[in-house]
């Protein structure tokens, strides 16, 4: 199925998905994690406090 048939829900949930980024999976994987790597301790907290708009962050605190 090309991209253009796939209705808009679907192509909106996909986009920006490449399977090669993830061994070929399918689907997006969940990553399952309670700890976090930052550059900087401030920078981590600038995530966290939505200072940083390219934070994708998802995590109950």
């Amino acid at each position: 199925m090309t991209q253009s048939n796939k209705c808009f829900n679907t192509q909106a949930i996909h986009y920006g998905y490449s399977p090669l980024d993830y061994q070929g999976a399918l689907v997006p994987p969940v990553f399952q994690t309670s700890t976090f790597a930052f550059p900087t301790a401030q920078y981590g907290a600038d995530c966290f406090c939505w200072e940083r708009k390219r934070a994708f962050l998802y995590s109950y605190i």
